[in-house]
């Protein structure tokens, strides 16, 4: 299942997969999501989190690609944070971004928990980002209100 919560004031959007995986639909909005973020951030820079609960199937290959495709096409600055307990697809995600490196200013980073991600985002802004906190709960509780 796929639940998400953004702030365009903010540029900041987080996603939420629970449950096993997630339907074709589901991907589409998880999509529509990320390209409406870059669209209303405007060529400011966006900070997204994707929190991939234990249990939730990784995303096909040909999602994979499309996802990826969203991504190169956003050229403005921004930081994407994957939150999962796979130390594997963690390992994948920096081998990754390490060997293809995105554009300038460009992060993609892999996270143990969803606190460590926002620390770290946090420690590379030279801000507080509270309102991330708050998003990942409206994911959580719209997640609750679907299952």
């Amino acid at each position: 299942m796929y639940t998400s919560a953004h702030c365009q004031k903010s540029a900041l959007l987080v996603i939420l997969f629970t449950g096993r995986d997630s339907s074709d639909e589901e991907y589409e909005h998880m999509l529509g999501a990320w390209s409406q973020l870059y669209r209303e951030a405007q060529g400011r820079p966006t900070i997204g989190v994707v929190v991939i609960e234990p249990g939730h199937a990784a995303p096909n290959a040909g999602w994979r690609r499309r996802i990826a495709a969203v991504h190169r096409a956003q050229k403005a600055p921004r930081r994407i944070a994957l939150v999962t307990d796979n130390p594997l697809i963690r390992a994948v995600i920096t081998a990754v971004d390490w060997m293809t490196p995105p554009g300038p200013h460009q992060h993609t980073s892999a996270f143990g928990t969803f606190d460590d991600a926002v620390r770290t985002l946090e420690a590379q802004e030279g801000r507080p980002l509270d309102r991330l906190r708050a998003l990942y709960q409206e994911a959580r509780e719209a997640a609750r209100g679907v299952a």
